[in-house]
């Protein structure tokens, strides 16, 4: 999961000042409130996030619940991942073409 991967970034960076955005109403609400329900898929990853939580002691971290439209970038880079299994980093220049065209779609709006 994304956030799962984001978490593990700001303990391996040591980042102190961080807002996580996700389109999964459910999964951020409940990361945000520490309470969840549903899924026992789905309790399993988030309670793991909110173990990885618990070890950033003195680190603002907030999980905020976006748009699917204010998103794009993010929805469609996941989908690319997941679709061909891909797992790491990306550079700008290899980035998949749908991606670098919705980043260039968004500047315009900057």
């Amino acid at each position: 999961m994304a956030v799962r991967m984001a978490v593990l970034k700001v303990l391996e960076e040591k980042y102190y000042h961080i807002v996580i955005e996700g389109d999964a109403k459910f999964v951020m609400d409940s990361l945000s409130t520490s309470f969840h329900r549903g899924s026992w898929e789905a309790a399993r990853i988030i309670e793991d996030i909110l173990q990885l939580v618990k070890v950033l002691q003195g680190t603002s971290l907030i999980f905020q619940w976006t748009t699917r439209n204010s998103n794009v970038v993010a929805h469609l880079l996941a989908k690319w991942a997941f679709c061909s299994g891909f797992n790491g980093s990306l550079m700008n220049g290899t980035l998949p073409g749908k991606v670098a065209k919705a980043i260039e779609s968004e500047k315009a709006y900057l």
